[in-house]
This record gives C-alpha cells, structure tokens and sequence, in this order.
C-alpha cells in the first residue's frame, strides 16, 4: 500500500499497554506491534493490526505532537479501510473452510463503529477545525473524535488508493519543531514526489478548508524583493 519499498518485517507481541507500534526497533530493523486483545476477536486482531500499520505507512517518528492527531485519524482510516475489504477475502480464502461464515463479521465491525461515532465531529468540518485546532494538538488519542474524523476522509481513500502511498511522506520534514496544521500539510504536499498523490493530499487539506500549496518564497526571491 505504501510507496517505500521494502518495508521491514513486523514483529506482533501481545500488551495490556497496546495496541502500539514502537519506536523501538528489533535488532534487525523489524517493527515492534503490541496488540491488546486474544482469543478469535478476529475482528480487534484486524481492526488494532490495521491500526498500526496505517503508523508505518505514514513513517511515524518521534518528535513534535502537534499534528499527531491526523496520523492517529489515518490509522482509524486504514482500520475502516481494511475491515471493509476483509469480508470479500475472507469469503474466498478463509484460515479454514468451516470459518467462511464469519466474514460478514468485519463489515458488521466496521458498520457498527462508523455508526457509533460518526456524529461526534459536526458537518462542517472547516468551522468545527478552526474552533478545535488547538485542543487537537493536546490530546492527539481521541478514539471517538478520531474515528469520526476517519469517516470522513475514508472516501478519498476509496477512491484514490494511491493516497496511502502519500502517506508515506507524511512524516517526511517532521522534527522537534511545532507547526501549525496548515503547515503540516503543506510540507506532506511537498515531499510528494507524484502529481497524482499531490492532487490526493489538496482534496484532504479542502476537508478542513486548507488550500494548498501556500506561495513558497525563495531566501533568493527574498532579498531580491528587499528595496
């Protein structure tokens, strides 16, 4: 799903402190996911696993908070994005045979969350950020709030799969310095190298009523622009 080949093996552990994806890495690079549930909750294995994955993608680093809500929305939308779509592979290839009839359960699962939380952001999304921004930044791990907000952007997703290979710029010019959302999208708009997942990311940014890009001025153009 992502543009940056190959990724590194994913280690999966089990956590009462999961579902996460660590900064730590394995010895030889692998990634570290610790999921927080057991038994055949297949629908919670898929659901946290997609989770973390979405991190990977979007090449989660450590670093300033400000914007990590959105990467923790795009999670939920590979959540959603993946539930979604396991009903149909499950039906023509289930683990065993006598399990086909539980792959109406992952759409049922997604169904029931879309559902459940879909209301918490109002319909006007570019009012409700302007008022929010700032709470955003300080509690980045909203499930309710953040899985609303991946409803909304699911549909892009679903038409233009090639926005999850943007994703994986989206950390690219991430760094210990806080920046305003605009801002963070901007620079993911700019370490795009392809057209096409640029025009992905203007339709995202449109959603909280962001046009991008914003006028880049050279240090050059600068002081030429000086009397």
């Amino acid at each position: 799903m992502g543009e940056k080949q190959p990724y590194a093996p994913i280690w999966v552990g089990r956590s009462k402190k999961g579902p996460i994806v660590l900064y730590q890495r394995g010895k030889g690079g692998e990634y570290l996911v610790n999921l927080n549930t057991k038994d055949h909750y297949w629908c919670q294995y898929a659901f946290q696993f997609s989770h973390e994955i979405g991190h990977i993608l979007c090449g989660y680093r450590d670093g300033d908070s400000s914007n990590l809500w959105f990467e923790e929305t795009l999670g939920e939308v590979a959540s959603l994005y993946t539930l979604l779509r396991l009903e149909a592979e499950w039906e023509k290839s289930p683990p065993y045979p006598h399990w086909k009839e539980y792959a109406k359960e992952f759409t049922r699962y997604a169904e029931e969350r879309i559902k459940k939380y879909r209301k918490e952001v109002p319909e006007d999304l570019e009012e409700w950020f302007v008022q929010n921004e700032i709470s955003l930044a300080k509690e980045p791990v909203n499930r309710p709030r953040n899985v609303a907000l991946a409803t909304r952007l699911l549909p892009l997703f679903d038409k233009s799969p090639e926005g999850w290979a943007a994703c994986s710029y989206l950390n690219e010019k991430k760094s210990k310095e806080s920046k305003s959302f605009s801002f963070h999208l901007n620079d993911w708009f700019l370490s795009c190298p392809h057209q096409a997942q640029k025009k992905f990311i203007r339709k995202v940014a449109s959603q909280f009523g962001i046009l991008l890009p914003f006028n880049q001025i050279s240090d050059k153009d600068e002081q030429e622009s000086k009397p």
